[in-house]
């Protein structure tokens, strides 16, 4: 169908253009006259001698011109509104992929609890943790605890949560050192890559486990 008003409209913007060039130029002497080229096929009506019958022939044709290039044109003048629609509306998401580190350290010496996986969802450290596995919830609201001192003693960054319907993933050094985790319509593969020892003083059980998170 396409093709059909491509073919029609070059037959119509070609026969309009034969129109315009007659009444312009005369067959004989060159000269602005329809009505000698009429009169070569059929008789010619007294309108069409008047000296005005170029001028209207000429935006006659002309409108006729203009309609029949109309189905040669148009679907390349709509294809490029649509392509530029498309590259308006059009978002390109990349795939979520970080390192990402949990130490278990308190919060002024750099510690951090949490992995974040892009802004859809968390999995916190929960016991039991140990250098061969740890414990991570997924979606849990912490709740800070004030620091609390005392004599010899100082608790910094403890939070606690409310565990009713929680998700648990255990990773280890062996066998479950990659978990896939779907949340939110996405789904992450959460790997354990290394567990590090780490020494500082007056920290007790001071651990570092990295992981490398990517989405599915």
């Amino acid at each position: 169908m396409r093709r059909f008003f491509k073919a029609l409209g070059l037959l119509v913007s070609t026969i309009a253009g034969i129109g315009v060039y007659m009444t312009q130029v005369g067959p004989d002497d060159a000269a602005s006259n329809l009505s000698r080229w009429w009169a070569k096929f059929a008789p010619v009506p007294d309108w069409l001698e008047q000296p005005a019958a170029d001028n209207w022939g000429t935006g006659f044709f002309a409108i006729i011109l203009v309609v029949g290039l109309l189905p040669l044109i148009w679907p390349a003048l709509t294809l490029e509104r649509h392509q530029e629609r498309r590259s308006s509306t059009l978002t390109v998401r990349n795939a979520f992929s970080q390192t990402q580190s949990i130490k278990n350290l308190p919060p002024s010496l750099g510690g951090n609890s949490i992995l974040k996986l892009d802004n859809v969802a968390t999995l916190k450290l929960h016991n039991p943790y140990s250098m061969s596995s740890v414990t991570l919830l997924l979606d849990v609201v912490p709740i800070d605890i004030s620091i609390q001192h005392g004599p010899g003693m100082s608790i910094e960054g403890a939070k606690r949560s409310s565990l009713s319907g929680t998700v648990q993933y255990v990773f280890d050094v062996e066998q479950h050192k990659r978990r896939e985790i779907a949340v939110a319509g996405r789904t992450f593969i959460v790997t354990l890559l290394e567990v590090k020892k780490l020494s500082m003083a007056n920290v007790s059980n001071a651990i570092e486990w990295v992981f490398g998170i990517s989405e599915k």
